[in-house]
């Protein structure tokens, strides 16, 4: 079976696409300075200045009231960690199960229902 060009360039940019997502949520997960700002107080701008660096689960603040610079880390609770950690997860067993499903329906494309693969790959968008 030969595939014609609009096809075979369908699942060479899918392909990159997935590996580009993959390298986003992977760096998401890894960084601590997803936005990086800097404070200033409204009622003595000359005396006061800080840093905050917000990253997914944990950031760094660091603010100058007039007094000298106080730095505080904080970090995101534990049920933020095993909730990104259980959708994660979720979304791979659908991307699984598609994956599946698509290798199913190919080999068997008279037998195969197109239902279960659409359902698999809606439920895989709606969990990342």
């Amino acid at each position: 079976m030969k595939l014609n060009l609009f096809k075979r360039s369908m699942i060479f940019a899918t392909f990159f696409g997935s590996c580009l997502c993959i390298a986003l949520i992977v760096a998401s997960l890894g960084t601590t300075h997803w936005i990086d700002a800097r404070a200033r107080r409204t009622s003595n701008p000359l005396d006061s200045e800080g840093r905050i660096s917000f990253g997914l689960f944990e950031g760094h603040k660091e603010l100058n009231f007039g007094y000298g610079w106080r730095s505080h880390d904080f970090s995101a609770r534990r049920w933020a960690w095993c909730g990104t950690a259980a959708q994660l997860g979720a979304a791979l067993v659908s991307s699984g199960g598609a994956c599946v499903l698509a290798a199913l329906g190919s080999a068997a494309r008279i037998r195969c229902q197109p239902r279960p693969l659409v359902v698999s790959n809606s439920l895989a968008d709606f969990l990342t």
